[in-house]
């Protein structure tokens, strides 16, 4: 199964095993899947370098920012090198129903790097705050941040397997965006920030994100936009000012026009 189209992609996870964080220090590691894993995983850096060391002599290094899926029976150790500082992962292992798999390489680890790290970092996080605490419902709670976890790494991937030279030529401004999307962002800045003309790069862009670049922008303020509604009784005037859209009655034209409601029947309804 390829990832062109991840609509065509059924994942079921059927039992979370293990969320653990692993602070390892230089000239240390971890031998303990060497006979190969007995389950599937997800592995987020949070700080420093290391590299995994396959069975067959091959390895792959990796450093804070990176995230990676681990399938079934993989062998392979963990270290972290001598001359380097403390490296700090958190690792989830998962099992899914027999005879899937995600359409990538079964005999090693994928690594990607998330244009949102900050997301996908805290969903680990939580993940390990709530298998720490054992609360009722705590495996449906990590399962349900496993699910958006393989779905971020899944689509990083496709983005950079559908134009590879298109994806390192606008992370620039991919990035900023996700950084910045509160601030006033101009097409010729963003373009500007890829020392790339506006056309050149809106072209670009297009091909790897399947939006322009203010359809990115404006879709990634309404998704923040959900969360300030959820996190907290802020105005929408205070909402719509922390996402960068112009006013309120812009964002609520906006958030109907994109989502089927308003913001306030939004709020209510979750």
């Amino acid at each position: 199964m390829g990832l062109t189209d991840l609509r065509d992609f059924d994942l079921c996870i059927t039992d979370v095993l293990l969320v653990l964080r692993l602070p390892t220090d230089p000239g240390r590691g971890w031998n303990g899947y060497m006979e190969g894993r007995r389950a599937w995983g997800v592995n987020c850096v949070m700080s420093g370098q290391g590299m995994l060391i396959y069975k067959d002599g091959s390895a792959t290094k990796f450093r804070a920012g990176d995230v990676s899926i681990i399938p079934i029976n993989t062998s392979y150790r963990f270290y972290v090198p001598v001359g380097t500082g403390p490296c700090d992962n958190c690792v989830i292992n998962f099992q899914l129903s027999g005879g899937q798999d995600l359409g990538i390489d079964m005999d090693k680890a994928t690594f990607v790097r998330p244009t949102d790290f900050s997301r996908v970092s805290k969903y680990f996080e939580e993940s390990n705050q709530h298998w720490e605490r054992k609360e009722p419902g705590y495996k449906l709670l990590v399962m349900s941040k496993l699910y958006q976890i393989i779905y971020d790494i899944l689509t990083t991937r496709m983005q950079c397997q559908r134009d590879p030279f298109a994806y390192r030529q606008t992370l620039p401004a991919q990035q900023y965006m996700v950084n910045h999307y509160q601030e006033n962002i101009t097409l010729e800045q963003l373009a500007q920030m890829c020392d790339l003309s506006v056309t050149h790069f809106r072209r670009l862009f297009k091909s790897v994100y399947n939006l322009s670049p203010i359809a990115y922008l404006l879709n990634l303020r309404l998704e923040k936009s959900k969360d300030l509604l959820l996190a907290n009784n802020y105005t929408l005037d205070s909402i719509a000012d922390m996402t960068g859209f112009q006013n309120s009655n812009y964002y609520i034209r906006f958030f109907k026009q994109h989502v089927g409601m308003t913001p306030q029947q939004y709020r209510k309804m979750y």
